[in-house]
């Protein structure tokens, strides 16, 4: 089963790291870059887990109660690592 949680600031290590390993991630999905924008949108990020493990990250923001897979960044979507 996939159990997806919102991102927090505890969470920044962890998600550094697997951008970091992951097989699309780039500078943009680092934290640091990210939070530069939160000023201009509402930091909704995710995370998937499957049996606990870290499987897919995703830069997300809400307005107007949509998500947007960030709206602050030039792309989005799902970020991977190969198994």
């Amino acid at each position: 089963m996939i159990e997806i949680a919102n991102y927090g600031s505890d969470d920044k290590p962890l998600w550094d790291g697997f951008v970091r390993r992951s097989k699309n991630g780039s500078f943009l999905f680092y934290r640091d870059y990210m939070e530069y924008h939160s000023d201009r949108f509402l930091d909704s990020s995710l995370l998937f887990f499957e049996d606990d493990v870290l499987i897919a990250v995703m830069p997300a923001n809400t307005a107007e109660n949509i998500l947007y897979s960030h709206r602050g960044l030039t792309y989005g979507g799902l970020y991977l690592i190969g198994r």
